[in-house]
């Protein structure tokens, strides 16, 4: 994931995203500072919605990008620790990392991005703030040749701590919530 190809395809994207326009949510418009809270290293524990799924233990990574041209962009990398059975997966998988990049788009003052994960999937990512809550809608590949939608809503946000609700979506208008959730607990504080 960490190939030279990868941040060639993503630095790509982040200059489409910064130059594109897109319609500015009116209702609800982000603010630019909707990322700060995340930014440091957390600690996650998430669990899929399913009785017999063990909780799986990870890493969020939250850091902040600038431009030469002044926009400001975040990077997100997440890792779940190696679990002892790859059966206990969702995906079948030992380990699972993704990364995403984040724009503020200048002209329309919205968030976007795109991100890319250890199963090979890419997603454009659209971000809002939907009743005080961030919350990102990734759409693009999500299992094999299954295009859909992945809606995470960050709740209970505190300086230290925050939750995330995934839910999805196959069509965009019927949503399943509660799909999987997610603790994170910031680490490495100062004393």
């Amino acid at each position: 994931m960490n190939s030279p190809r990868f941040f060639v395809v993503l630095a790509t994207a982040m200059v489409l995203l910064s130059s594109n326009s897109t319609a500015q949510n009116t209702e609800n418009p982000p603010l630019e500072d909707a990322f700060d809270f995340m930014v440091g290293e957390w600690e996650t524990v998430g669990q899929v919605n399913r009785p017999d799924a063990p909780e799986s233990l990870g890493t969020m990574l939250v850091y902040p990008l600038f431009s030469e041209t002044g926009s400001r962009g975040f990077t997100v990398e997440t890792r779940q620790l190696p679990l002892a059975d790859p059966g206990d997966s969702a995906f079948g998988l030992v380990q699972f990392e993704s990364s995403e990049m984040f724009v503020l788009h200048g002209e329309t003052q919205t968030w976007r991005g795109i991100g890319h994960n250890s199963l090979g999937n890419r997603k454009w990512i659209e971000v809002s703030i939907v009743d005080g809550n961030l919350v990102w809608i990734k759409t693009g590949e999500l299992f094999g040749d299954v295009d859909g939608q992945t809606r995470f809503v960050y709740l209970d946000v505190t300086e230290n701590s925050f939750s995330v609700r995934v839910d999805y979506s196959a069509d965009g208008e019927t949503w399943y919530e509660n799909t999987y959730f997610m603790t994170a607990e910031r680490i490495n504080l100062s004393d």
